[in-house]
């Protein structure tokens, strides 16, 4: 490819995208009790971590931004495999401080690296999770198409603010808990509603940096269902503006629960020429959501 994407690891796509198109990947970081991870976005790593429930409530785990010279460092090493268009996406800027530690960094190296005559573009995705997912394969197909880097940009931050990102969370009391984490901007705006309605399992929507809850429903499965059937009623209504929805799970996606419901997507958006993604919920997003959470993304038409 002409122009190299590049995205943080907040990004839900599966993992044989990213190993066949060896998509760079700028990881978040994963402190547990004082030991720090990076988030390779590695299947075998990302099992072990909700195989021994380190995103559970109560767990002594937090999530931190990159640091700007390890952020430098992975962005130097496209440069010196001669990568002469980089498109980079991130987390919102809102929700994190990967965005920001990503512009700081992309300042030092172009400074560094100034004959080199690169140009490297820094998309803020306005989304998380599987909405950035979403927003990478959208781009993907851009690059597959011809277009430049800078072209890419634009087109991403026009389709990223058509991107509606979903989750359900089976415990309430663990995103409250997460709201005070060292790299939690954007879901802290949440604590206030959701502490009025514990023991229910609310539906939260992502829209252009925006956070807030959609809906709540009395019961995990119920608030799974009624997510699922935003997808299904966008498919069937012909509203998606990119034919695709992607899925990530925060467990192994062997254990999704309520399979019939997901089946019923499924059917239905191969009815309609639309791809169903799946892959695992990041180790930031299982942290910050807590494990077992559902995300889904997908794009809308305006009205």
């Amino acid at each position: 490819m002409s122009v190299q994407l590049v995205v943080d690891s907040g990004c839900d796509l599966p993992e044989h995208l990213f190993s066949q198109l060896k998509l760079p990947i700028l990881p978040h970081v994963i402190n547990v009790a004082g030991n720090k991870i990076n988030d390779q976005r590695n299947r075998a790593q990302m099992s072990h971590f909700y195989g021994m429930s380190m995103a559970s409530t109560g767990k002594d785990v937090q999530t931190e931004a990159m640091p700007i010279e390890a952020i430098a460092k992975r962005i130097q090493v496209l440069l010196d495999a001669e990568c002469k268009d980089i498109v980079i996406q991130t987390i919102s800027k809102d929700t994190s401080m990967v965005f920001e530690q990503t512009e700081k960094a992309i300042t030092l190296i172009q400074k560094k690296n100034s004959a080199k005559n690169a140009i490297i573009h820094l998309v803020d995705s306005k989304t998380m999770f599987t909405g950035q997912g979403l927003l990478a394969s959208y781009s993907l197909d851009l690059i597959k198409q011809g277009l430049t880097g800078l072209e890419v940009k634009q087109k991403a931050e026009q389709f990223s603010q058509s991107i509606y990102a979903y989750a359900t969370i089976p415990n309430v009391a663990h995103l409250r808990e997460r709201s005070g984490s060292k790299d939690r901007k954007g879901l802290t705006v949440l604590k206030s509603t959701l502490a009025k309605i514990l023991g229910i399992n609310p539906i939260i929507q992502i829209h252009n940096s925006q956070t807030g809850v959609l809906s709540s429903q009395r019961g995990y499965e119920a608030a799974i269902k009624n997510m699922l059937e935003l997808a299904v009623d966008a498919i069937s209504h012909k509203k998606l503006l990119y034919p695709m929805v992607n899925i990530s799970v925060g467990s192994k996606i062997e254990e999704l629960p309520h399979r019939e419901y997901f089946s019923r997507l499924e059917t239905i958006a191969k009815e309609h020429n639309v791809e169903v993604q799946y892959s695992m919920l990041s180790l930031s997003g299982g942290v910050n959501l807590g494990p077992d959470s559902i995300t889904m993304a997908l794009a809308l038409k305006a009205d």
